[in-house]
């Protein structure tokens, strides 16, 4: 017998939990994304993006699903703006709270910082980008520093560096 909460829950009982745990996990969660809709002229303008909600497919193994907690908005992104295609999701780093994982090395509770551009949810496998960078890495115990920082002196600049 397992004891949850002050509740005798019987081996019979918990499985059929499991079972309802295991479906509510694989239910499918919706994600809200920025999409860069037209290049910018001028300065940057809500009219630029478009909101929208994407439907996010159950983690498989290997996998992780994060929820954003800061976005970077920086500078350089609108010089890298010529360059995007428009229908996709807005770029930049963001830190996320992992809420799901079924990969050993991004474990549930942890925060990182990941390449996911403006959205609320990424599922990702953590695997390098094309240009070599982790499209993701935890972030280290930073103490009484805010999490914040993750996207400054820890995000682009700090990323260059462990490149170079």
């Amino acid at each position: 017998m397992l004891s949850c909460h002050r509740m005798n829950i019987t081996a019979r009982t918990a499985s059929v939990l499991k079972i309802h745990m295991q479906m509510l996990s694989n239910k499918c969660l919706s994600a809200k994304a920025y999409i860069f809709e037209k290049q910018f002229v001028g300065f940057p303008k809500p009219t630029d993006f478009k909101l929208v909600e994407e439907e996010l497919s159950p983690i498989k193994d290997g996998e992780f699903l994060a929820e954003a907690v800061y976005l970077s908005v920086d500078p350089y992104m609108r010089a890298y703006a010529p360059r995007l295609q428009t229908g996709k999701t807005f770029i930049g780093s963001q830190v996320a709270k992992i809420i799901e994982s079924r990969h050993e090395k991004f474990p549930v509770g942890k925060y990182v910082v990941g390449e996911f551009g403006w959205r609320t949810h990424t599922i990702s496998n953590g695997k390098p980008m094309l240009n070599g960078v982790p499209q993701a890495w935890i972030i280290p115990d930073l103490g009484n520093l805010p999490l914040s920082i993750a996207l400054g002196a820890l995000g682009m600049p700090g990323k260059q560096v462990y490149v170079l």
